[in-house]
């Protein structure tokens, strides 16, 4: 996928891993379902799985339903590595927004950097259904068989439970 980093697949994988064991194709439409918008080809993901494994950070198990992966331990401790450095990435990628914002005067792109200062490990399930809610919605609006108003109305309805959610914190 252009436009995503190299190297994100990989702990992708193994995060996925930590919370449960998938088959190759069930990686790829989790992925898929949490971002909304990545679907990792199986050319990409199937070789590096085989690679992981070589690597011994997962390992295969053979089911009647074919193949499915689990992180080992050497594959956690790989993962929680990588994960002391997201601080750093965080940063760049902060630094990387701001300038865009300057360069081509995108407030809101400097109100999203400004706000990248705390982490957000506590909302991440919150954000995966957040994710999860855009793409069922896309798949809805791609439909021609599904019912815009139908679709509408929900949207509707949904923007004003967040109204009332803002007009609560004021």
């Amino acid at each position: 996928m252009k436009g995503v980093r190299r190297g994100f697949l990989k702990y992708y994988i193994l995060k996925l891993l930590k919370e449960g064991s998938y088959s190759g194709y069930g990686l790829i439409k989790e992925i898929e379902e949490e971002t909304g918008f990545w679907e990792p080809s199986t050319g990409s993901v199937y070789p590096l799985l085989e690679s992981l494994e070589e690597d011994e950070l997962i390992r295969r198990e053979e089911t009647d339903r074919g193949s499915s992966w689990q992180i080992t331990d050497k594959g956690k401790k790989a993962y929680e590595e990588a994960s002391e450095a997201k601080s750093k990435m965080r940063k760049s990628l902060k630094q990387s927004m701001v300038v865009f914002s300057q360069i081509f005067n995108e407030e809101q792109i400097k109100e999203v950097a400004e706000r990248m200062g705390g982490g957000c490990e506590d909302a991440s399930g919150l954000r995966k259904k957040i994710h999860g809610l855009h793409h069922r919605l896309q798949g809805k609006v791609d439909n021609p068989d599904f019912s815009n108003a139908d679709l509408r109305n929900v949207i509707e309805r949904t923007h004003e439970e967040l109204d009332k959610l803002t007009e609560a914190e004021e």
